[in-house]
């Protein structure tokens, strides 16, 4: 994973995006969908923003949907204050409606 956390090393993607969504492993899953909110911090990529939609909304383990969900809002953009508070709020849930409204406005 320090391709994505340390290196900031776009061309992981591709792997992350296969571990996010087709991995087994739970941890590997919620790992990806960190790394994958440090590659693409605030770009707004739509790519990146429904893949970690569609774990967020449906993945199996709800340790994984909010580790998608937190990454999404990253991606989305938010201040340097919010970020911090994002990354170290246990408690932060899905919220479906939000993770629709940042997929109408990437599209």
């Amino acid at each position: 994973m320090s391709l994505g956390f340390e290196l900031h090393h776009r061309p992981a993607t591709k792997k992350l995006l296969a571990m996010l969504t087709e991995d087994t492993d739970e941890d590997v899953r919620d790992v990806a969908a960190g790394a994958l909110s440090t590659l693409w911090q605030g770009t707004k990529d739509p790519h990146i923003l429904r893949a970690l939609a569609k774990a967020a909304l449906n993945d199996r383990d709800e340790d994984v949907r909010n580790a998608a969900y937190k990454a999404m809002i990253i991606v989305d953009g938010v201040p340097r204050e919010q970020y911090l508070e994002i990354l170290t709020t246990e408690s932060l849930r899905v919220d479906p409606v939000r993770v629709r409204a940042i997929l109408a406005k990437s599209e």
